[in-house]
């Protein structure tokens, strides 16, 4: 399905149009059904509810010698989303 994918390193699915936009919920498992994600666009589409858990579990660890080759990115504004991001996607690893 969509949300699958164990070598997806990024997906960008932005929606420039209101009739192309996707509508529901990010699956709970976003996070461990593509465990190699980096980089997530879902831009301005009508995504509600709360921001998975499950992507606090992604490896966006840094090192000095690859300072942004592993940070991961997500752009989710322009949706419904609600709650807080998980705690473990705002602490360094």
């Amino acid at each position: 399905g969509l949300w699958t994918g164990r070598a997806l390193h990024s997906l960008y699915l932005d929606s420039p149009v209101e009739q192309y936009r996707l509508t529901g919920s990010l699956p709970t498992d976003l996070g461990l059904s593509l465990p190699s994600l980096h980089h997530l666009s879902l831009q301005r589409h009508a995504l509600s509810g709360p921001v998975p858990a499950s992507l606090g579990a992604l490896d966006c660890r840094t090192t000095s010698t690859t300072p942004t080759s592993s940070a991961c990115i997500f752009w989710l504004q322009g949706n419904k989303l609600s709650g807080e991001l998980p705690m473990s996607m705002s602490i360094s690893r």
